[in-house]
């Protein structure tokens, strides 16, 4: 997908396990530049422990999400 496209939300990352993601705006990535204002920030994380033996699906699932204000 395009990240101009305006169904474009931001970047999801995940861990090399794969039990965590974080999704992130369309910021940039954070680095030696001085507007702050232009970094990515973190709009969702989701977190999951395996059942035993990695069987049928997640064991504990944590997501946090910001609240969405409807206007």
């Amino acid at each position: 997908m395009d990240k101009n496209n305006p169904a474009y939300v931001g970047k999801l990352r995940g861990n090399a396990s794969g039990s965590i993601y974080q999704l992130f705006d369309q910021g940039i990535q954070p680095d030696n530049q001085y507007d702050r204002s232009k970094f990515r920030v973190s709009m969702a994380f989701v977190e999951y422990e395996s059942n035993f033996l990695g069987m049928k699906g997640p064991r504990k699932l944590k997501a946090v999400v910001p609240k969405v204000e409807c206007l």
